[in-house]
């Protein structure tokens, strides 16, 4: 007997990769999954160690100057690629996923909401606050359906 349940995308995140899955039902139907690299671009002007203008020993620092971490661009850019990857996957066949769930470490969570368009937050049905991309099929499947 053919099971005519619609199939779930399940789109394990964190900053470097994207693992995804496919689930029908409460159960995940891929043994291993797509796993995608994050375009990132280097930002190796900010890795470097540079002595501000505006600070010295005797004043503090400046409210001009960039408080963003190189962490904060880092989610920022792969949750970008990500919604690029999704939204690829999602519009190549349209009637294959009728529902996405988003497992990401929650920083990178927040990031990935905050770049969401409306054609994917409608698909979302669940959304997790785990980094569960080193884990197995079994401990993600877990996560998801318990």
């Amino acid at each position: 007997m053919v099971s005519t349940a619609p199939l779930k995308l399940i789109a394990v995140i964190d900053s470097k990769q994207m693992m995804l899955y496919d689930a029908q039902g409460v159960k995940i139907t891929t043994n291993t999954p797509l796993k995608l690299s994050l375009d990132l671009e280097e930002h190796h002007h900010h890795r470097e160690k540079r002595q501000s203008l505006y600070q010295n020993k005797s004043t503090p620092a400046s409210l001009f100057e960039p408080h963003t971490s190189l962490k904060d661009i880092e989610h920022k850019e792969a949750a970008r690629s990500v919604i690029k990857h999704l939204e690829k996957v999602t519009t190549a066949d349209q009637a294959k996923y009728k529902e996405l769930i988003i497992v990401a470490e929650p920083q990178m969570l927040g990031c990935v909401r905050q770049e969401l368009k409306n054609g994917l937050k409608k698909m979302i049905t669940k959304e997790i606050a785990k980094d569960l991309v080193q884990h197995s099929v079994d401990a993600v499947e877990r996560a998801v359906f318990s």
